[in-house]
């Protein structure tokens, strides 16, 4: 799976080029202002790819604008893939999974990943927060420190997710909303809650109706300089206990 994102790039890379034998790597790494190796790397899943460097590879590309919100959603998915994949290996640090996605979504940020404080701004944690997350990520080896700033690291072993880890990150996000909803205006943020009459036959399509719906608003949502960090969550849970 964490390949799978650098691998679509190449195949649809091979694809202008098979019909466009002009269309060369040198000639697309010119136009995205790097050099052919560092863009040959990214195709082979050799280096890690920046959310910046992804919207100029979608325009390279030519990518329609489905494909546009499948790189997206893989890019998503890439992120938690790593994260979910490194926590497995060691001691989970003394802070919260969804710290953890707070600090990588604002590393995306314009100008974010020298400042501390700036970032635990952007992000809505403490200061002492922010520094446990970005150890945490360092230690996890999905951040390094170069040239006075963060960069994002890829990591492609461990051994899958685990229930515990993804039942921590939905806790966390569920304490994470009773706090949002205390301190931040409804202008600012939306939460929706409805309670029906289902045909539980039908959860497997709603399941897939909702993934539709989220990857759909992250695509607009992204879209052009961003400049704060929000949290978007999907829950569809029965009313009474099941199994």
């Amino acid at each position: 799976m964490s390949d799978e994102l650098n691998s679509f790039l190449k195949s649809k890379f091979e694809e202008l080029k098979n019909t466009n034998p002009r269309f060369s790597l040198r000639g697309l790494a010119q136009r995205l202002d790097m050099s052919p190796g560092h863009l040959s790397e990214i195709f082979n899943a050799k280096r890690p790819l920046s959310k910046k460097v992804l919207e100029k590879l979608v325009k390279g590309l030519h990518l329609s604008e489905n494909e546009n919100a499948h790189v997206l959603a893989l890019y998503s998915d890439q992120i938690k893939y790593s994260l979910t994949r490194s926590a497995t290996e060691i001691e989970t640090p003394p802070v919260g999974n969804i710290d953890f996605y707070l600090v990588l979504a604002a590393l995306d940020l314009p100008g974010a990943g020298t400042d501390k404080e700036s970032l635990a701004q952007k992000t809505g944690m403490s200061l002492e927060e922010t520094e446990q997350a970005l150890a945490s990520l360092q230690k996890l080896g999905l951040l390094e420190e170069r040239d006075g700033r963060w960069v994002k690291r890829r990591n492609g072993t461990g051994n899958g997710e685990t229930s515990h880890n993804i039942q921590k990150f939905y806790l966390d996000g569920l304490e994470r909303i009773k706090r949002i909803c205390a301190e931040v205006s409804p202008q600012d943020r939306e939460i929706v809650y409805i309670t029906m009459a289902v045909n539980p036959e039908k959860l497997p399509m709603a399941k897939k109706e909702l993934e539709k719906c989220w990857r759909k608003v992250y695509q607009k949502f992204s879209e052009g300089e961003c400049s704060e960090v929000y949290t978007l969550g999907i829950q569809l849970l029965p009313g009474k206990k099941t199994g």
